[in-house]
């Protein structure tokens, strides 16, 4: 990367003027916490998801730990929840004793599959966590027709996915105690944030009290505390730019809907690369981030090297809770617990996604996977023996972009005469020639199609009876 390249980041915020106004009010006001500002966002956002109440707490997994606490969960209690996910959908129950138990995912959903939670209920199963996976909602009516003969608590942790709609309605509408999280790289922001909805005015009262100490609102004294609490209180502040966010949360989801179908647009027809579920009549994905699978075959972290050297922000999205450290020594976990999540946290990666992102970046973004003519990159290997005239012919260009890495020089013996260009530097080969491509580094190898490459292969093995017929 040069100094002159712009970096493209993973995600950022939308905040305008308004979001300054609505500030402004709120220091002006001098009331900064547990103020009206608060009672407002919950007001709106209640009735934007179609639930009947909302709680505002300090962050997304503050919302699940408390519903957790409210379910009675403890040590020696097993609650069901995802391997693919962030790790708060573990830890929200973790924190109250109770002992991590986990679902393998649908692959092509990458929500839990609800024959797997099925299959993990025990005597001591007290809950299931349900995770709508970046964005797109899980199987909900099947999962309360799971939890309801066994008299389990059923969490949504839709964190991901404000702005998703099943069957037709908003998560948050359809009677389980949800919550939703306004991190900077979430649909909607207040910096840090999150909120319980629920169809319970129990629920939404025994938070307001858990999320402040547990104290009192109804009788006795401002420092009435009633049962053990915390402090998972949210600001006024924060309030602010939530409900700066809420004004124009329909054309946020409409920006990121459209630059997800532009990312489609560019990877869908590119061999090796699997682009997010599309919606159904059931499922209508709120878009968080933009991820994408790779074929077994592909290297991710040479992928994700060329992006961040042409200063294009990526990440591992996103390793398999059971699998993180602490999983493994407090648990023993370890590898083959559930295959298909760690097949796919294996090989996805996501790539720069907000609401604003220009559709330049994106094409930028999608570089290293495409050519400028849309033809695929392919990452060669010399072991492999393949022929890049084949892989020429194949894509029907007149020039095609590779990538080749490896420890050793390789060489292309030629038939034919034609222009062979690597790194940016031009040669003009014969039949006969064996063309050098150095060692340990990528290169970018591009050639004419009048090139037919016999054989590849490392020194000193030059054969030339070799052919990728």
């Amino acid at each position: 990367m040069t100094e002159a390249t712009r970096e493209l980041p993973l995600s950022r915020p939308w905040i305008d003027d308004r979001e300054e106004e609505l500030v402004l009010e709120v220091l002006r006001s001098g009331r900064l916490s547990l103020g009206p500002w608060i009672e407002r966002f919950e007001e709106e956002i209640a009735e934007r998801v179609g639930a009947p109440f909302a709680a505002a707490v300090s962050s997304g997994t503050a919302g699940l730990h408390m519903l957790c606490h409210l379910a009675g969960l403890g040590p020696g209690d097993e609650v069901i929840t995802s391997p693919l996910s962030f790790v708060a959908s573990a830890n929200c129950f973790i924190l109250e004793g109770a002992l991590p138990v986990f679902a393998d995912v649908d692959p092509s959903t990458l929500n839990m599959d609800p024959a797997a939670v099925e299959a993990a209920i025990t005597p001591r199963t007290k809950a299931i966590v349900a995770v709508d996976m970046f964005g797109y909602p899980s199987e909900l009516d099947e999962l309360r027709t799971i939890a309801a003969p066994h008299d389990l608590t059923l969490i949504e942790d839709s964190c991901e996915a404000l702005g998703a709609r099943y069957k037709g309605r908003p998560l948050g509408s359809h009677g389980t105690d949800a919550v939703f999280a306004f991190y900077p790289n979430k649909q909607m922001t207040a910096g840090e944030g999150g909120v319980v909805v629920t169809h319970s005015k129990d629920v939404r009262d025994q938070v307001v009290s858990l999320r402040n100490q547990g104290r009192s609102y109804g009788e006795g004294s401002w420092f009435n505390h009633v049962r053990v609490g915390f402090n998972y209180r949210w600001t006024d502040v924060q309030a602010a730019i939530a409900l700066a966010q809420l004004e124009k949360l329909d054309r946020i989801l409409e920006l990121r809907a459209d630059a997800a179908a532009r990312y489609a647009q560019l990877l869908d027809s590119i061999d090796g690369i699997e682009t997010p579920r599309s919606d159904d009549a059931d499922h209508q994905r709120s878009w968080f981030v933009y991820v994408v699978t790779l074929a077994a075959e592909i290297d991710r972290a040479r992928v994700m090297e060329s992006l961040r050297r042409d200063g294009v922000a990526t990440a591992e999205y996103i390793p398999c809770i059971h699998l993180q450290p602490y999983m493994r020594e407090q648990y023993g976990f370890g590898e083959g617990l559930c295959p298909v999540a760690e097949g796919i946290a294996a090989r996805t990666l996501a790539l720069p996604f907000y609401t604003q992102i220009d559709a330049d970046d994106q094409v930028r973004a999608a570089e290293p996977f495409t050519t400028k003519d849309g033809s695929t990159i392919r990452e060669l290997h010399h072991t492999e023996l393949q022929s890049l005239a084949e892989a020429m012919l194949e894509a029907g260009h007149s020039t095609q972009r590779h990538y080749h890495r490896d420890t050793e020089e390789i060489y292309f013996v030629l038939e034919g005469a034609g222009d062979l260009e690597v790194d940016g530097t031009a040669q003009r080969v014969g039949a006969g020639d064996a063309a050098l491509i150095p060692p340990g580094a990528w290169h970018e190898i591009r050639a004419s199609t009048s090139l037919r490459f016999l054989c590849s292969c490392a020194p000193p093995y030059l054969h030339d009876d070799t052919f990728f017929e």
